[in-house]
């Protein structure tokens, strides 16, 4: 009976780290707070709007915060205030996501200020 359990576990273990890296190669985390290299090539920019290309989880000093699907659009910014994520129409706030946008990537033409 022992022998029959073994592969069985051994499958089910494999599926489960399949499935694992299937999805977590889906979509990307990003942390406004600290501030990392944005994936400039995971969005379009576009005035005050950005589509995303890839699923994007916006992280504030470790906790997820929102999760944009690959294909949404989002038109307000995006800043943290400790592990919360504020979303706001003040596209010409510092280390804000248009921000970010603008001085990494060279997203689209310029915010207002």
């Amino acid at each position: 009976m022992r022998k029959s359990v073994f592969p069985v576990m051994l499958i089910a273990a494999t599926l489960a780290l399949c499935c694992g890296q299937e999805a977590s190669a889906q979509g990307l985390r990003y942390s406004l707070s600290p501030i990392a290299p944005f994936p400039c090539s995971a969005v379009s920019v576009e005035g005050n709007s950005i589509t995303f290309r890839r699923t994007l989880v916006f992280v504030c000093n470790g906790k997820e915060q929102l999760e944009m699907p690959a294909g949404s659009i989002m038109g307000i910014n995006a800043v943290c205030d400790g592990t919360t994520l504020i979303l706001h129409h003040d596209f010409g706030q510092r280390s804000s996501l248009f921000d970010i946008l603008h001085r990494r990537c060279g997203g689209g033409r310029r915010m207002p200020r």
